[in-house]
């Protein structure tokens, strides 16, 4: 059976609902309409949705209010995952875990309604089972939203940087730590509910943190914008530029496949320099086509000495005709680098 909470807790969740709704207000009005801040917008909306189906359910008992606030309690986790992704993993966003999380949120958030009409959902939704659901799906990305502020705020490498994050780790640490009292009542665990409280609580401090560094939110917002384009001009261009060299890639091979029977080692040497250089090139469009996300480096055993001569052969097939002379310690152990990398160094 589901209890009826204090009146205080009611009128605490009321106080929710127009504090979110001032600050739904404020992102639409004095904010951009970018992912950031929509989502933050989406967080209000859950968080209203929530409180104000609890609020109703406290005072007509009619289960529909409350079937509505777990829509956006189950919401909360999947739109907050979201948020710090997006804030703290700038190179990398996880679009597949955000998927994840939204996907798991959704599917208990709709849950609720549908038991209004088919009695084996109503059932599971009243049952413990459906707040162990909860945790078991969603535990996972809310500890990890943690781990990942926590991460990004010993990484931190200005004080400005910092103070915006701790406002995002205080609010998220205090929604897990006051949610989690709502979801033990409901198991029968014997801790006073302080899930309005803290919804209060962790609104207020996210929506400061949010409005008081709206302007470094601001510009991080635009490089976002800035990199993304950047990085659709660059597959672009790479898209381009690997046509032809996969047309260069298989005139080489013809080439070499009609001058095979001609015993000459310059001609197999020189054609093992082009298929390296192809894929040298192609290396490098693959680093310039991720042009928003971090440097992929592929390290493995490398001689350098065999490096330095193939980079010396280069050379000496350019259009200066220069003849180099190597002086190399024979004895140079092997190193694990990016092959591409070095070869880079050695121009």
């Amino acid at each position: 059976m589901i209890s009826i909470p204090l009146t205080v807790d009611a009128y605490l969740a009321l106080l929710v609902v127009w504090v979110n709704f001032v600050f739904a207000v404020l992102v639409l009005i004095r904010t951009s309409r970018t992912t950031l801040y929509i989502i933050f917008l989406f967080v209000c909306i859950s968080n209203i949705f929530w409180n104000m189906g609890d609020f109703l359910f406290y005072f007509s008992r009619d289960q529909f209010w409350f079937y509505l606030s777990l829509i956006g309690s189950g919401m909360l986790p999947g739109l907050m995952f979201h948020f710090i992704n997006t804030l703290v993993m700038r190179e990398r966003k996880n679009i597949h875990w955000t998927l994840m999380a939204y996907l798991f949120s959704a599917v208990l958030a709709f849950s609720a309604p549908l038991s209004l009409s088919h009695a084996g959902i109503k059932q599971f939704v009243d049952s413990v089972y459906w707040n162990i659901l909860y945790l078991v799906l969603l535990g996972p990305f809310i500890f990890t939203s943690l781990s990942m502020l926590f991460r990004a705020l010993q990484k931190s490498p200005t004080k400005e940087e910092r103070s915006r994050l701790e406002y995002i780790f205080i609010a998220t640490l205090i929604a897990v730590l006051t949610g989690l009292t709502d979801l033990f009542q409901l198991l029968k665990i014997p801790i006073p509910p302080m899930g309005h409280l803290g919804g209060l609580i962790y609104s207020s401090i996210l929506a400061l943190g949010v409005f008081k560094h709206r302007q470094a939110y601001d510009v991080f917002v635009q490089m976002q914008m800035k990199l993304e384009a950047l990085g659709e001009m660059a597959s672009g261009i790479a898209h381009e530029i690997r046509n032809p060299l996969t047309s260069i890639r298989g005139a080489s091979n013809l080439l070499a496949n009609e001058l095979k029977n001609i015993k000459n080692p310059k001609i197999e040497e020189y054609h093992t320099i082009i298929t390296e250089e192809i894929e040298r090139l192609n290396h490098i469009l693959i680093n310039f086509q991720d042009l928003s996300r971090p440097l992929k480096l592929e390290k493995e055993p490398i001689n350098i000495n065999k490096v330095l001569e193939k980079t010396v052969k280069l050379a000496e097939m350019g259009i200066l005709k220069m003849d180099l002379r190597l002086e190399l310690d024979k004895n140079l152990p092997m190193v694990q680098v990016d092959a591409a990398s070095l070869k880079r160094m050695f121009p």
